[in-house]
């Protein structure tokens, strides 16, 4: 009798296990990072001036979630051992031979004995531009982005930490708004004909100042569409595309795909497609 209890009590364990254990993780990091909004955060320079004035600018613009300071990528090799700080890092990544890769904002808290940030807690990463080549309009995107991380954060500090960034907005609500997007930002596979058929008045095509100018124009309500791809694409890259409102700066659609071909930079008809029946 007494075997057969230990069996049960067993395969209840067996069960429940995984969920309990997934509890204990999530309710642990959570705890971790329950300082976020008390603790500095220090922004730490990449040695990119043009990159590191952006991010300057757009975090003096926009953050408003905790204490900032700004620190060179020395300091932070001296500090990041440190549970006391957060840190927000710009990082670099390619995938396989011949990506010239992204550049992502990945926001880590110290951590004991932490070599590289890849050794630290992870709040957040999200990514910002190409890595050797930006477009340069990362700088009118980052401010938005800064936004969409805060409230991402804000969230997860309250419900717990579930996952990466995700859309929050609803497409349908934007149906009679313009939905600014550069050429650039389109794939290789939106044709003049799927544009005339699929593209109504709401959705224009614009040069880059043009974009800027609807992302500083906050007075109106309107989406910009953002994509990140790398200058130099492999077999192996990731495109990431996304579609914010510029008054809210509320992250509307977010998708990532990998790339079968080197047109596939931008926004697919897969996307497109989504995002116009959505709205």
């Amino acid at each position: 009798m007494k075997r057969i209890a230990a069996i049960f009590v067993l395969m209840l364990l067996a069960v429940a296990s995984p969920v309990a254990f997934a509890q204990v993780q999530l309710t642990t990091k959570k705890e971790k990072l329950s300082d976020f909004k008390t603790k500095t955060m220090y922004v730490v320079r990449s040695g990119n001036d043009f990159l590191d004035q952006e991010i300057r600018s757009a975090t003096k613009d926009a953050w408003i979630l905790s204490p900032y300071e700004f620190i060179s990528s020395e300091e932070f090799s001296r500090m990041r051992s440190s549970d006391s700080y957060y840190f927000m890092v710009p990082v670099d990544v390619s995938k396989g031979e011949g990506d010239t890769g992204l550049t992502f904002l990945t926001i880590v808290k110290g951590t004991k004995d932490a070599k590289e940030v890849d050794d630290m807690l992870e709040v957040v990463t999200f990514p910002i531009c190409a890595a050797k080549s930006p477009s340069g309009r990362e700088a009118y995107m980052l401010p938005s982005i800064l936004d969409i991380l805060q409230n991402y954060i804000e969230r997860c500090l309250s419900k717990g930490f579930l996952g990466g960034v995700a859309s929050t907005g609803n497409l349908s609500r934007t149906s009679s708004w313009p939905l600014y997007i550069t050429e650039g930002d389109l794939s290789g596979e939106i044709s003049q004909k799927y544009r005339s058929k699929k593209f109504s008045q709401r959705v224009k095509i614009v040069s880059e100042s043009e974009q800027a100018d609807a992302m500083d124009n906050v007075l109106d309500d309107a989406l910009i569409g953002y994509a990140i791809y790398p200058s130099e694409p492999s077999a192996h890259s990731m495109c990431y595309k996304m579609i914010v409102d510029v008054r809210g700066h509320e992250l509307y659609y977010f998708r990532r795909h990998k790339y079968s071909s080197k047109e596939d930079g931008g926004f697919l008809r897969e996307d497109l497609s989504k995002i116009i029946s959505g709205r």
